[in-house]
């Protein structure tokens, strides 16, 4: 086999308790996908490929994982930031939008476009409301809740 070099970016980890394992999310555009099936091949259950990872671009001033906070101890005005830098969280926006009012009054930039849809859909003028009442609060939530869940990030929603 070839050896093969993919970059992406590290989106998320998740431990698999019952094996004792983490596993690690490392997404990548779409149109590498062919190229990396054709070099890694695809999943076999009961199958193991080693493989490696590397930062590509050390960054000063990274947080310790061990001294992060927990994505829901973050401010909602935070993980609203967060939230409209991520290309899925802008595509399924943008789609929500579109569905549910005049996509003319949106703006052409992604990101521009995800943090009007979060203002729209919780009703406020800046994200830095999100915390200030729990109905805002309440709103972001279950607005996050549906992301997560209609992308398969979450089984169903809390």
């Amino acid at each position: 086999m070839t050896p093969a070099a993919f970059s992406g970016n590290y989106a998320d980890i998740k431990t698999v308790k019952t094996r004792g394992v983490f596993q690690v999310i490392v997404e990548m555009k779409i149109e590498d996908y062919q190229g990396f099936v054709a070099a890694f091949g695809g999943p076999l259950p009961g199958s193991e490929r080693p493989v490696a990872l590397a930062l590509l671009k050390p960054t000063a001033g990274l947080v310790p994982a061990n001294d992060r906070k927990a994505w829901t101890a973050l401010p909602r005005a935070q993980r609203a930031g967060i939230l409209c830098s991520d290309d899925r969280f802008q595509a399924w926006a943008t789609d929500k939008a579109a569905m549910e009012i005049n996509p003319e009054k949106w703006p052409g930039d992604p990101k521009e476009s995800a943090a009007m849809y979060i203002r729209w859909r919780c009703g406020v003028k800046s994200r830095a409301e999100l915390d200030n009442t729990d109905d805002i609060a309440t709103r972001f939530d279950l607005m996050e809740s549906l992301y997560r869940v209609e992308t398969g990030q979450l089984a169903e929603a809390r």
